[in-house]
């Protein structure tokens, strides 16, 4: 009988284990960048976040034409240093984003193109924009919410 209870525990053990082997994340498993850089279709760096603070000279908010698409919008990132680093080229991280009134705007993005987007004026307005990168059903880095004014360009 203490054979069996012994052999129970050890199974346990290592079940447990083997378990949690997988949840366990080094902070180098993470993309962790400082700062987003959004380019435009002419390659302009519209707008630009450092450290949770819009650069010197950025946008600080898109502006969106009603019933039509923005250009095409691509996203990098600032490293520690400040300087210009692509995204993450595993499939394990995908981009996401979260829109405060969805009834103003929309995402939309062509197949292939995880890292690009553009936004659709849906509504006369003005919502926020956050995007998130996501790694492993987490967010690993946010941009912070960034406005955007939909505006009737005609």
């Amino acid at each position: 009988m203490k054979n069996i209870s012994m052999l129970i525990l050890a199974l346990s053990v290592l079940i447990f284990l083997n378990s949690c082997s997988d949840d366990i994340h080094s902070p180098a498993d993470h993309f962790a960048p400082e700062g987003w850089v959004f380019i435009d279709g002419t390659g302009a760096r519209f707008i630009q976040i450092f450290q949770g603070k819009f650069k010197s000279g950025s946008n600080e908010e898109f502006i969106v034409p009603l019933g039509d698409d923005t250009d095409h919008i691509k996203i990098k990132f600032f490293d520690k240093n400040g300087a210009e680093i692509d995204p993450p080229t595993s499939e394990e991280y995908t981009l996401s984003w979260e829109i405060k009134d969805a009834d103003k705007i929309e995402l939309e993005r062509h197949d292939g193109e995880e890292w690009e987007f553009h936004l659709e004026g849906l509504k006369l307005g003005e919502t926020e924009i956050q995007f998130h990168v996501y790694h492993e059903g987490h967010s690993d880095v946010r941009s912070g919410f960034i406005k955007v004014k939909v505006e009737d360009v005609d």
